[in-house]
C-alpha cells in the first residue's frame, strides 16, 4: 500500500483526532501492536488529540478469520472494503471481534484509530478458525500413520521444518 511491501502497513498520524489534512507521520509498520500510556506515538505527534490510518495489503490463509481489535479510543476495521469492527467512540480499552470468511489471497485492509485524551493503546491480531494465529499450522499428532482416533498432541507450528531421525 503506497510504498510499503505487502504484509506490512502504510501508517499514518495526524494531529487530529479526524483523520484529516496531511498526515505529520508516514512510515511502513509490520503490526499493529500499540500502548502508548500517556506518551506521544511518534516524534511531532501529541500525546492527545491524535488519529492513524494502517493501510495495507495482506496474504491470509483462508477461511473464517477473527479480527480483534482493542483500542482506548476508537477505531474501526475494514477488510477488502467492508467495515467489519466500528468502535468509534471515546472509550476505556474495549475488544472488539469481527469474523470474516476469507479466500487465500492478498486481502486489502484499512485500520482506523483515534485518541482524545488520557490513555492511547491500538492493537489488531487475527486468528484461524482453526485457533491458530495467522501464517501458523495447526499441527495434530497421531500414535498412528491413518491419522484416526483423537490426536494425542494438538499445537500451533510457526514452520514444517523437523528431523527427528530415529525418534
Amino acid at each position: 500500500a503506497d510504498g510499503c511491501p505487502d504484509n506490512q502497513y502504510r501508517a499514518e498520524y495526524f494531529n487530529n483526532r479526524t483523520l484529516s489534512a496531511n498526515p505529520v507521520v508516514v512510515r511502513c509498520e509490520s503490526s499493529i501492536n500499540y500502548d502508548w500510556g500517556g506518551g506521544n506515538p511518534v516524534a511531532g505527534v501529541g500525546a492527545d488529540n491524535f488519529s492513524v490510518r494502517w493501510t495495507g495489503r495482506h496474504n491470509f490463509s483462508g477461511g473464517n478469520t477473527s479480527f480483534i481489535a482493542t483500542a482506548d479510543d476508537g477505531v474501526r476495521v475494514w477488510i477488502d472494503g467492508s467495515l467489519l469492527i466500528d468502535g468509534w467512540r471515546d472509550q476505556a480499552p474495549t475488544e472488539y471481534r469481527g469474523e470474516r470468511a476469507l479466500s487465500v489471497k492478498m486481502n486489502g485492509g484499512k485500520v482506523e484509530y483515534y485518541v482524545n485524551g488520557g490513555s492511547a493503546a491500538a492493537d489488531l491480531h487475527r486468528k484461524q478458525a482453526n485457533g491458530c494465529p495467522d501464517n501458523q499450522y495447526h499441527a495434530e499428532y497421531f500414535n498412528n500413520r491413518t491419522l484416526s482416533g483423537n490426536p494425542v498432541v494438538v499445537r500451533c507450528e510457526s514452520s514444517i521444518n523437523y528431523d527427528w531421525g530415529g525418534g
